[in-house]
């Protein structure tokens, strides 16, 4: 699956807080953040299509838009795509960066707590 690229996240976060858009949905919703013009808004839609991270279904002149894939499969493909181009595959120095750079709420302190440990019992 090819990533995202940050405007591709901003139409795909819109369209999976939503559910389903249309291109005045996407466009309303970033016009502030992004200035787009409507046909802009269309083509990362249909490029999104192209890619398999959308589906569209036509009801009337009426294009509708909704994910094909789940938000936490595009967060691990990204994240997997970022370890293995940027670090070589190294988690170790991202997740130290996160943990130092980052106010970490203890639930989530206690999730990687626990995932480590899992992890170390499981290797």
């Amino acid at each position: 699956m090819d990533p995202l690229s940050r405007a591709e996240w901003s139409v795909m976060k819109t369209v999976w807080d939503r559910g389903e858009v249309i291109v005045r949905d996407v466009l309303d919703a970033l016009a502030k953040e992004r200035g787009w013009a409507r046909n802009t808004v269309r083509t990362m839609l249909e490029r999104l299509v192209a890619k398999g991270y959308l589906e569209r279904r036509q009801i009337g002149s009426l294009d509708l838009f909704r994910a094909k894939v789940r938000r936490a499969r595009a967060v691990k493909e990204a994240m997997r795509d970022f370890a293995d181009r940027v670090l070589d595959g190294a988690i170790a120095p991202f997740v130290t960066y996160l943990i130092e750079s980052r106010d970490i709420d203890p639930d989530e302190l206690e999730a990687l707590q626990k995932a480590l440990s899992q992890k170390k019992r499981s290797s």
